[in-house]
């Protein structure tokens, strides 16, 4: 079965079983456990080109520094805005913070008062970072996971994921735990939306602000008890398999309390992805956006060949960068690999492809993304949000086919994109100079303009809901 099969077999079963009819503790319990489900039946779809690195062993410092010294901090509720961070982070401006909130945060912080909730442990300087008051959510992520491994059911409600189990198993003939399912998709963040139920009663916001990472349904109905507006904010690629904003026609109610009012998207190019309910609004990215503006523009295209790496077929994508390298030699060839990869990934790849000297290997920050993309005329990838920046940026991108591909097929479809399976065939596309027959443009991917976007678009937002906005710094 192959990735496509798998997500259309998916949605199918949860539509044809009325998964999303079971109900434990008053709660849609499906769409807490779906996206959880999908990721354990994803994880046996192995690829031949998989690359596999060792288990890194955390030190123990990690894990004492998320459960030190917690200062209570003084708040000043009550607050137009609560941005709920996620654990992603890049520098910007010397700073390792968040590459949307960060941006976000500084361009609506004088006109409306914001409440950051943010992960971090606690050796990172959050307050400092960003201009607005901060509170920390690591202890409440502990209390969550010890209540939720100390949760008990009733038999009715475990004869629900019983069934759900077993409506998996005929489909897939995959064996869950469902015990580890149940925990985190559901026990987890029920003790995280009480956590968060806390602090929005005490700091009152009209709005939140948020990017999904799949573990967000228990505060989101939180919200909506007490009738907060909650904003998703698009930060990855979204395709047809990407589960936590794609539901198949008629299965979704509006009663639900469990989904997002709105969604901001990088471009309208985007909104045919989402098949989910909210409203959808184009903004753009700050980070991107930022990147984009200051890309250096160069005289003609630049020759050196960028591939991008993914762990999953990084075998195939390792061969493909040599074999490209022995049929154009002297042509530059980069291949960028993952932040998470940089170390280990000599035990990982070939011997071969770590002594090649024909192709050099990206593994540390010493420019950034953007700079590659400007020492680069084409671009390698297969399902890689990297691959879409550097569309944007105006280099020629080749998709390798695999059963990956299919997150990036829609470009190909468009003619944005080539489609390809060997090194022969990248090089003939380059010597001939050929080029997608239907380039996208920067805009079409990646709106223009996006903190005065987003801005505007949280005015919208608080006018139709009636309101004004609350004038004044945070003191």
């Amino acid at each position: 079965m192959d990735f496509k099969e798998l997500y259309e077999r998916f949605y199918k079963m949860e539509g044809r079983e009325n998964l999303f009819d079971y109900r434990v503790r008053d709660r849609v319990v499906w769409d807490y456990l779906r996206y959880y489900v999908f990721k354990e039946l994803e994880k046996g779809q192995s690829l031949p080109g998989q690359i596999v690195y060792r288990k890194k062993i955390r030190p123990l410092v990690h894990v004492m520094d998320g459960i030190g010294f917690i200062r209570r901090r003084r708040l000043s509720p009550p607050y137009d805005i609560v941005v709920v961070n996620y654990s992603r982070k890049t520098m910007i401006d010397g700073k390792s913070v968040n590459s949307q909130f960060y941006l976000t945060i500084n361009a609506l912080k004088d006109r409306y008062r914001i409440l950051l909730i943010d992960p971090s442990r606690y050796r990172e300087e959050v307050e400092k970072f960003y201009g607005c008051d901060v509170v920390r959510s690591i202890p409440w992520h502990y209390r969550a996971k010890l209540g939720g491994a100390l949760m008990r059911y009733s038999g009715e409600e475990k004869r629900v994921f019983d069934t759900i189990q077993k409506v998996v198993l005929n489909e897939f003939q995959v064996g869950l735990d469902m015990d580890a399912i149940v925990r985190l998709g559901f026990s987890y963040q029920l003790g995280l939306g009480k956590e968060f139920a806390k602090i929005f009663k005490r700091v009152r916001p009209r709005l939140i602000l948020y990017s999904e990472t799949g573990g967000c349904k228990g505060w989101i109905e939180e919200a909506h008890r007490l009738e907060i507006p909650v904003v998703e904010y698009q930060h990855s690629i979204i395709w047809r398999g990407s589960v936590l904003c794609n539901y198949d026609n008629g299965v979704v109610s509006r009663d639900w309390k469990t989904l997002h009012d709105y969604i901001f998207t990088f471009a309208e190019s985007w909104h045919p992805q989402y098949l989910c309910p909210a409203k959808k609004i184009p903004v753009g990215h700050p980070l991107i956006d930022r990147h984009l503006s200051g890309l250096a523009k160069s005289s003609g295209r630049p020759e050196a060949i960028l591939f991008i790496s993914t762990k999953r077929s990084g075998r195939v994508l390792e061969r493909l960068a040599l074999e490209l390298s022995r049929r154009m030699p002297g042509r530059p060839i980069f291949y960028k690999l993952r932040p998470d990869e940089y170390i280990g990934w000599r035990e990982a790849y070939s011997r071969e492809f770590c002594e090649s000297r024909d192709v050099t290997v990206i593994d540390r920050d010493i420019k950034s993304l953007y700079d590659w993309f400007a020492e680069s005329g084409y671009i390698v990838g297969d399902a890689s949000m990297a691959v879409v920046e550097g569309m944007a940026a105006g280099l020629v991108p080749f998709i390798l086919k695999n059963q990956l591909h299919v997150v990036l097929e829609n470009y190909v479809k468009q003619g944005a994109a080539f489609l390809v399976e060997t090194a022969e065939e990248i090089e003939m596309k380059i010597k001939q100079k050929e080029l997608p027959r239907n380039p996208l443009r920067r805009e079409q991917l990646f709106r223009p303009g996006s903190l005065s976007n987003i801005t505007q678009a949280v005015d919208a937002i608080f006018r139709s809901k009636g309101e004004e906005r609350n004038h004044g710094s945070i003191s």
